[in-house]
Order: C-alpha cells, then sequence, then structure tokens
C-alpha cells in the first residue's frame, strides 16, 4: 500500500468521529502516524502557513507528549510576536472513563494542567448540542484551543444528537445554569453533567 493510499484509509480514530473524513476530503483530511508531537508540530505549521487546521488526538492522554508544542509555541505565538504571527489551531482529544478496564493511559482528561496554560482556550462539552455550538465558537475565535470530548458522551445510551442547524449554532464559551433552586449547588463540566441532572431529576421527584 503506497503512503498516499494509508493516509486516505477510511477507519478515522478508534470512536469512530473521524470515519470516512479522509476519504470525503482528500487532501484536507489525512490520517496521522501515531505521534502527537508530529500531529500537533504540523498543525501549527500549517495554521502560520495561512490554514485552519484541528490536530486530532485519539486520547487526551497523550496530550503530554505534544506538551512543547502547545506550551512554548501554540500558546505563545501570538502574544511574543505583537500579534503579527497567529496560532489559529484546534487540538481535539477524547478524555474521561468511559468503561472498565482502560487503566490510567485511555481514561484521564487532562483538563487540570491545560486550563493553567497561558494563551490556550480549553473546551469541553457535556452533550452533543454543546459539542457544536463550542467547534464552531473555537473556529470563530481565531484563538489556539483545546477541544476535550468526554468518550461517554460519544457513547450516550440515550443517543442524543444535535440539530440539523449546529452548523450554525455558536454557544458562548462561559458556563450555563441548567435548572435553578434552593438548596444544593453542584458545579461541574464534562462527564458528570449528565449525571448531576439525573440526581437534580431525583431529588425534584421526591420532594
Amino acid at each position: 500500500m503506497s503512503l498516499w493510499a494509508r493516509y486516505r484509509r477510511p477507519k478515522g480514530d478508534v470512536f469512530g468521529v473521524t470515519r470516512g473524513l479522509s476519504s470525503a476530503f482528500p487532501g484536507r483530511v489525512v490520517n496521522a502516524p501515531l505521534s502527537e508531537s508530529t500531529i500537533v508540530g504540523t498543525a501549527i505549521g500549517r495554521a502560520l502557513a495561512g490554514q485552519r487546521p484541528v490536530a486530532f488526538l485519539q486520547f487526551a492522554d497523550f496530550l503530554p507528549l505534544a506538551f512543547n508544542q502547545i506550551v512554548n509555541e501554540m500558546g505563545t505565538m501570538y502574544w511574543r510576536t505583537n500579534g503579527g504571527w497567529e496560532c489559529p489551531v484546534i487540538v481535539m482529544a477524547t478524555c474521561g472513563g468511559y468503561k472498565p478496564g482502560l487503566g490510567s493511559f485511555h481514561s484521564q482528561t487532562m483538563d487540570g494542567f491545560a486550563v493553567h496554560i497561558p494563551g490556550i482556550d480549553v473546551f469541553m462539552p457535556s452533550t452533543a448540542a454543546d459539542a457544536a455550538g463550542l467547534l464552531n465558537a473555537a473556529f470563530d475565535s481565531g484563538r489556539p484551543t483545546i477541544f476535550l470530548y468526554p468518550k461517554s458522551c460519544l457513547n450516550a445510551a440515550d443517543g442524543s444528537t444535535s440539530e440539523e442547524a449546529a452548523k450554525q449554532f455558536v454557544l458562548p464559551a462561559s458556563a450555563c445554569q441548567i435548572s435553578s433552586g434552593q438548596e444544593l449547588t453542584m458545579v461541574t463540566w464534562g462527564n458528570p453533567v449528565r449525571p448531576c441532572r439525573e440526581v437534580v431529576n431525583t431529588l425534584e421527584d421526591a420532594g
């Protein structure tokens, strides 16, 4: 098999998010070697050449392998050139626990260190609509972004999906209030949002 044919394999990532994209958009979407530093570094180079690349990592656990590229290049490019160069890279990565057996190398979230990187925006959706709206917001911002999406949301039992209008839906990059009450405050993001909603519904049913 030729190298170009390898880059166009339709399989995509292990969760099927990118399945078929390399075939549908040859040249625009290419499969990469499993080298996080290479994936992010190449995306940074493409951004400096005027493109709007999305670097897709299969697991957030391996973000540290691209730590130098993210911290010292993605996050600093704009301010150390006084706005002369921009680096509008979106790094997408699945994160969090999903099922027993994935272990410490495939269940981490990495949001704790990501939000402390100067110059980087960090988004984490908790629903399909959140994912669409925040991804569009990341593209609109033109800022370097780490986009973490929970694996549990990809495999939600309720089969929740976004609307067809998701292409135009832009969600402000801020917290939202799902429900209000008098007795209890729960603040969370990503994976735990769904069970927190279940807790709220259960408590309301119990009076």
